[in-house]
């Protein structure tokens, strides 16, 4: 869509990254190598300088209304795909509608119609779950990356370039959500009043892409190598217990000294009746102590600690405030115990944000 409403060289567009901005205050970014046409509704204009057109750089505020896919002969509205997102993403209409502040019979009316309109099922519905089908699981992920990319649209042209929209969720582990990424976050929400946050403390392991995450912070070592990830930082451990208890069980010398003592353990953990240790002078090794219990929670066993039940190797954000009040006390401080990292971890089927990337840089900048 040029100026003199001539054809539009596909050559020239994407040489120019694609991005035109006429005097008739709509923009046209055209994807060649895929079959949608994306455009970009704008109230107020803002126009780019064109050595070929001699169009000057204006900077008056923007404002996106609507993003229109055409594929083929049909026609989506980016409503339609984010109502279809939400749902997804709530794991039913009916918490869909809660978060989105409809009503649940428009919604359900919403996905049927869209379905109508492609002529397929997206999503199969029971009377206890619902499933995505083939055709709903790519819609799903083209839908989540046109509304990134619409997010982003409007950010790269606000005046405002730091001012990020749209929703961000987030997943992380409880205790280190609480105790070292809240501050973080505090701060990020701050810089990002438009921003929609969504976080899940959790220690349960989070399917990124099937619960529709677009990051999150692991502690550990990774597996999934499908996952796209980034270290942040070394999570350092230690041994503790109350001080009766090592008053009771004597106060060890060496790892091995630990082998017969009942230990708390972290349930998570790939193995967590063995706990490795490096010594001092290059010196590694494992030791099995009997476990009395297994928690999903490093707070909760600190507190077991500190009523005698047990020692526990946990992290320092765990530990650090038992430690400094004295309620319990570390041991075998020479040694380094259960090597881990910190991680941000993306999915892997999906173009990262602004947002996403804006979040990432505010943590690496805090914790590395």
């Amino acid at each position: 869509m040029n100026p003199d409403n001539k054809k539009t060289d596909a050559n020239a567009v994407r040489a120019k990254g694609g991005i035109y901005l006429w005097a008739n205050c709509s923009k046209v970014r055209f994807d060649f190598d895929k079959t949608e046409v994306v455009m970009v509704i704008i109230f107020r204009f803002k126009l780019f300088d064109d050595p070929e057109l001699g169009v000057p750089i204006t900077t008056q505020k923007t404002c996106i209304s609507q993003i229109i896919v055409l594929s083929s002969a049909t026609m989506l509205n980016t409503d339609d795909l984010s109502i279809f997102a939400d749902i997804v993403r709530a794991g039913s209409i009916s918490k869909a509608a809660a978060h989105r502040g409809q009503s649940k019979s428009v919604l359900s009316r919403k996905l049927s119609d869209l379905e109508a309109q492609l002529g397929v099922t997206l999503i199969t519905r029971t009377t206890r779950a619902m499933h995505l089908t083939d055709a709903g699981t790519e819609l799903l992920e083209r839908a989540e990356s046109i509304l990134d990319e619409l997010a982003d649209t409007e950010n790269a042209i606000r005046n405002d370039a730091s001012a990020l929209t749209g929703r961000l969720r987030i997943a992380a582990p409880l205790s280190y959500g609480l105790t070292v990424l809240q501050p973080i976050l505090s701060q990020f929400i701050r810089d990002h009043p438009e921003l929609k946050v969504e976080i899940d403390f959790s220690d349960r392991k989070i399917d990124l892409v099937e619960d529709g995450f677009d990051i999150a912070l692991r502690i550990g070592v990774l597996t999934d190598s499908s996952l796209i990830a980034r270290k942040v930082t070394s999570v350092g451990h230690r041994v503790a217990a109350s001080s009766a208890f090592w008053d009771t069980y004597g106060r060890p010398e060496h790892p091995d000294d630990l082998a017969n003592l009942p230990a708390l353990r972290y349930l998570n953990l790939k193995s967590p009746g063995t706990i490795p240790w490096w010594g001092p002078k290059g010196t590694t090794g494992t030791v099995h102590p009997p476990v009395g219990v297994l928690a999903g929670n490093g707070d909760f066993l600190a507190g077991l600690a500190h009523d005698g039940c047990g020692f526990m190797v946990e992290p320092d954000f765990i530990l650090a405030p038992w430690l400094e009040s004295g309620k319990l006390e570390a041991v075998l401080t020479e040694y380094a115990w259960s090597q881990m990292n910190l991680y941000l971890v993306y999915p892997p089927t999906r173009r990262t944000a602004a947002r996403t990337r804006a979040f990432a840089d505010a943590v690496l900048r805090a914790l590395s």
